[in-house]
């Protein structure tokens, strides 16, 4: 008997409980459906009776359950239609691993979880277009892990009414965010949109009737806060964004803010105060003070609240590279902001709860937040996800936040949302219980209970997935298939100087890679549920393959050409020479072309980056280029007349 998330009391009695047929998976899912009675399942919403469980938060009750499943009846008795909804996804659970004709244990259990709101932040903004049905389809998994908040990351991709000037195709509109927050609340999650209001406004501030708003007239990546049209502007935003969503909650923004104090209004505001902390919290409180009359909360990123003298290694203003929070002194806005203001404090590379303790000390609520992909984060150090998942929400939940979430970030070239469920789950466990799991046995447990597995296959193809084939200290990503520099991942990272090297040999990190995705195969054909959350897995694995494809190409043309030169006078050996090297230009071009079409199909299905797809096509192109003057020439050519400098 396994369940995901573990409850927090389970108490197994004698003999055993009703008998499991098609009638009684009938009546479990009616009940689901319907959340009314349908025997033997009896639903009844008692919060007397739920209130005074031992260790219950008093903000949960309605979260809250107990489930009894004895000789005749199972009977779930719930604090509100939340907890209902939580128990019938729990007897989902039990009823999915009993067979027909075997009955069900007799058993009695208690449940609530540890933290009120547990969420998941999707990026809608960074290149995305916008998925309807596949939004749908995240709401429908989140809440069979009862995960109840789902942040949506839209800076200006959204169809905002008051300004017009921003809508595009592709990017979600009012109507669709009534009918996703609809369709959530039928499944107890909450939709929580962010519209940035002080940095990262470049989709909304890069368009003319907008830049006379910028901090700084030549970058549109801020607002200013001095400008006194910059607050209405802001205003309309989140009023579009309070008339859209039925939400209690709208995340404001407020990270990495480099330029506070930039123009000179601001300046003149900064040299009087002596730091810009004022200004930022006037700011902030502000655009609080209206929600508030709005019914609404904020939330804010916790980012540029942190002194990174303070808290040394901190995400102190974006994980303290550039200090900002302690060279601008934007800390001391802490001194004037409104107690509530709901603070995201963001702990992706590291672990520090010292920040949560400090600031719940100064009496704000929080919702802290981790990062979902250990490779997503280059600036920080190298940590293991499950240690940092475990002692992160345990941490936010002796704090005292009232929630917390799990994030993704820049989803494009390989990144998918669904490829991250088995750490979704792991977040998602260790926000409702107080149990802590062990790696093993809940890679076991999770491929059961989520994809009805024998075999705990997705741990071992995730572990695939995220071997590094290249230096940890950088992504691959922003290195492979650039428009007009197609061979830089060549060139130096991103974060130092030396040129980039593969982890190991190229040939064998693809073979090893190629057997990920035989591995890929096979999962997926094991799966009797959820099947299509796995069709993706094996983007990252191509990627990884074709960065590979491209170091060994390179290392192939250096000792072909020197065994060239060697037989400089014998035909054979030149024609072979080039014939080898035409072989892998083919299997780099066959790489490139799966991933054009795997690109190609997450743009349909996710919405993923579309411009990954005119990269792969770009790059088909150079490559189709180089193969032809190679294969038209009567003998090898000089290296010159065919190979772009970087390969040479």
């Amino acid at each position: 008997m396994q369940f995901l998330p573990v409850p927090q009391e389970v108490c197994v009695g004698d003999g055993s409980s009703v008998q499991v047929t098609a009638k009684l998976r009938a009546a479990v899912a009616k009940a689901l459906e319907t959340r009314e009675s349908a025997a033997p399942v009896r639903l009844k919403i008692e919060p007397a009776e739920i209130e005074d469980l031992p260790g219950l938060p008093p903000t949960c009750v309605g979260q809250a359950y107990v489930l009894d499943a004895t000789a005749k009846t199972i009977t779930i008795t719930a604090g509100g239609a939340a907890g209902l909804f939580y128990g019938l996804q729990t007897l989902v659970q039990l009823v999915d691993q009993t067979q027909d004709g075997t009955s069900l244990p007799a058993v009695s259990i208690v449940d609530y979880p540890a933290l009120q709101w547990r969420g998941l932040q999707y990026d809608l903004a960074r290149r995305m277009v916008y998925r309807h049905e596949h939004m749908k389809d995240v709401i429908r998994h989140m809440a069979a892990l009862k995960l109840n908040m789902l942040h949506l990351y839209l800076e200006g991709r959204f169809s905002f009414p008051s300004h017009p000037e921003l809508h595009q195709p592709g990017w979600m509109t009012p109507a669709e965010a009534r009918d996703l927050c609809a369709f959530a609340k039928a499944h107890h999650v909450v939709l929580v949109p962010e519209v940035n209001c002080l940095g990262h406004m470049e989709q909304i501030l890069h368009v003319d009737p907008n830049k006379h708003l910028r901090e700084d007239p030549a970058d549109s990546y801020m607002i200013c806060p001095s400008n006194p049209q910059s607050l209405p502007f802001v205003l309309a935003l989140v009023d579009d964004l309070v008339d859209a969503f039925d939400t209690p909650y709208i995340h404001i923004g407020m990270d990495e803010v480099p330029k506070l104090g930039f123009c000179s209004a601001c300046r003149a505001r900064l040299q009087k105060d002596g730091h810009p902390g004022k200004m930022l919290a006037e700011h902030i409180n502000a655009i609080a003070a209206h929600l508030r009359q709005r019914g609404r909360r904020s939330l804010m990123w916790g980012d540029m609240l942190l002194d990174s003298m303070q808290f040394p290694g901190a995400h102190a203003a974006n994980g303290g590279v550039t200090g900002w929070g302690s060279l601008n002194y934007t800390a001391k806005a802490l001194e004037w902001l409104d107690r509530d203001v709901v603070i995201c404090d963001w702990q992706y590379a590291h672990f520090s709860p010292d920040e949560m303790d400090y600031l719940r000390a100064l009496g704000f609520d929080l919702m802290p937040a981790i990062d979902s992909d250990e490779r997503g984060c280059p600036w920080g150090p190298v940590r293991g996800i499950d240690f940092h998942i475990r002692n992160f929400f345990d941490a936010a939940k002796e704090s005292g936040a009232i929630g917390a979430f799990t994030t993704t970030w820049s989803l494009h070239m390989g990144e998918v949302f669904n490829n991250r469920w088995l750490d979704f789950a792991k977040s998602a466990e260790t926000m409702w219980s107080r149990h802590s799991y062990e790696s093993e046995e809940f890679g076991q447990r999770f491929c059961s209970l989520f994809f009805g597995m024998d075999e705990a296959l997705i741990p071992y193809l995730d572990t695939g997935i995220k071997i590094d084939v290249l230096p940890n200290s950088m992504r691959l990503v922003p290195y492979l298939l650039k428009l007009d520099q197609p061979w830089r991942i060549f060139g130096p990272p991103q974060w130092g100087s030396d040129p980039i090297k593969p982890l190991g040999s190229p040939a064998q990190l693809i073979a090893a890679k190629e057997q990920y995705l035989v591995q890929w195969r096979k999962t997926v054909k094991c799966a009797s549920r959820r099947a299509h959350l796995l069709d993706a897995m094996d983007v990252p694995l191509r990627v990884d393959i074709l960065a590979m494809r491209m170091f060994h190409l390179r290392a192939s043309i250096a000792g072909i050409y020197s065994h060239a030169e060697k037989h400089a006078g014998e035909p054979l050996v030149q024609a072979w020479c080039r014939d080898a090297l035409l072989t892998g230009i083919d299997g780099l071009m066959r790489d490139a072309e799966c991933l054009r079409r795997r690109f190609a199909c997450l743009y349909e299905t996710f919405g993923n980056d579309g411009e990954d797809v005119v990269k792969s096509e770009r790059f088909l192109v150079v490559l189709q280029g180089m193969r032809e003057k190679l294969a038209t020439a009567e003998k090898l050519p000089p290296k010159a007349d065919w190979c772009p400098a970087e390969l040479a």
